[in-house]
């Protein structure tokens, strides 16, 4: 099996492109199968940008935590733990400079645990005073 070179790749696209040549004749042209100039033709590589951009667009709801906050937690997180500082989400928010009016504390908990810093809140019993205790009786 040979391979298909990048020169008769540009010129089998270059002819589909260009002039009204069925795969058939493209692919007598060039020296290849036909199949392959199919492939060749319709591989997404092949594409303008300017097409590929808008059929590429992002949808849904735009994320909370952009990349860039994301990448300002995970170093700040790493120095922190550099300094056997004990760390908590609140913590480490305030110290990456971020707000909670951007996002939750819930929210930055969850991108860092999708990242692979499992982190989790911990959880205390409350403190039962004497008006619970007679709540009780």
């Amino acid at each position: 099996m040979q391979q298909v070179t990048p020169k008769k790749r540009a010129l089998a696209w270059y002819l589909n492109k260009y002039t009204e040549l069925s795969y058939r004749r493209i692919a007598e042209q060039c020296g290849i199968s036909k199949s392959s100039v199919h492939r060749i033709c319709t591989h997404k590589v092949f594409e303008t940008t300017r097409n590929t951009t808008n059929a590429m667009k992002k949808r849904g709801r735009p994320r909370k935590v952009s990349e860039r906050d994301t990448r300002t937690l995970i170093r700040n997180l790493q120095n922190l733990r550099k300094n056997n500082v004990h760390v908590t989400v609140k913590g480490l928010v305030e110290e990456s400079g971020l707000s909670f009016k951007s996002a939750s504390r819930r929210t930055f908990s969850r991108c860092l645990n999708r990242l692979g810093y499992s982190y989790y809140s911990a959880r205390r019993k409350g403190v039962l005073t004497e008006k619970d205790k007679k709540l009780r009786c």
